[in-house]
């Protein structure tokens, strides 16, 4: 299956847990009511993942009228979400979506892989970040002393 698309809008761990979330409420949705794949997709998540959604079951050919289909496509997605190399980021403020996914890029880049990002904030840091990957860390923190 080709996940390109739905791989450029889940950056952070956080946004595969609501990734995850909505895709089940959008499970539930179509086998429950009789509202429409596009409806229901539309009522459960943001412009940019819906147009991903929309672009993933087109590209990967799905019968969005067949329940057997749209949830094995589901399931692989999930599976495939699940699978994603994560990259915990340990830094002393908060980081806007922007800087996440810039980081994400670099880390694309350099590492040949798309990660997920897990966002940690350390107050007790005064600049800089620290990088855990694989059991690997890479410590570029500086902090303040107790």
């Amino acid at each position: 299956m080709d996940y390109t698309m739905i791989d450029e809008q889940i950056v952070t761990v956080n946004e595969k847990n609501t990734m995850f979330h909505n895709l089940d409420l959008f499970l539930d949705g179509i086998f429950s009511t009789k509202k429409g794949v596009s409806e229901i997709i539309s009522s459960n998540f943001s412009t940019d993942v819906k147009n991903a959604l929309v672009i993933f079951f087109e590209k990967n050919k799905v019968n969005i009228k067949n329940q057997t289909t749209i949830r094995a496509a589901i399931s692989d997605l999930k599976e495939h979400l699940s699978k994603m190399p994560k990259v915990a980021i340990t830094v002393p403020v908060d980081l806007n979506s922007r800087q996440v996914e810039n980081i994400a890029h670099k880390i694309e880049m350099s590492a040949k892989m798309r990660p997920l990002i897990e966002l940690i904030v350390d107050s007790n840091m005064l600049a800089g970040a620290i990088f855990e990957y694989n059991g690997k860390r890479g410590d570029y923190g500086v902090k303040m002393e107790s």
